[in-house]
């Protein structure tokens, strides 16, 4: 079969007066990418287990962080309106913080999008008979 390169120059050196060094050198050098390879992995699978973790855990927080559709109350609380809305508050509560939030003011552009994503969120629920 084909020789790795390690595996060739461990061969040259096991034909040497330095065959025992050879041998050490290729078995830490094996050994060493298996432990690192085997490390790399499980690292990886941790962060994929955690990440997965955090998002069944995203409760009473902001569930549209991990691409969920935003619940009715979060929607409610970024608006800041009460409990049974007109869609008077609601349209002036909207143009309020969205004037406020422009991104040319010094506001940002992910501050913004919320703000219209709960808009649409709350339109969504009278729609629906939700409020």
């Amino acid at each position: 079969g084909r020789k790795s390169t390690c595996q060739k120059f461990a061969v040259i050196l096991v034909g040497s007066r330095k065959a025992m060094f050879g041998r050490v050198f290729y078995n830490i050098l094996v050994k060493g990418s298996q432990v690192l390879i085997r490390t790399f992995v499980k690292s990886w699978k941790e962060a994929a287990k955690k990440t997965q973790e955090q998002r069944a855990t995203v409760k009473g927080g902001d569930s549209s962080i991990f691409g969920g559709k935003m619940r009715l109350d979060e929607a409610m609380k970024i608006l800041e309106v009460p409990p049974k809305p007109t869609q008077e508050q609601i349209q002036k509560q909207f143009d309020h913080l969205y004037a406020v939030n422009d991104p040319e003011k010094g506001s940002s552009v992910y501050l913004r999008t919320k703000i219209k994503n709960a808009k649409e969120r709350i339109d969504e629920g009278f729609k629906k008979n939700e409020l």
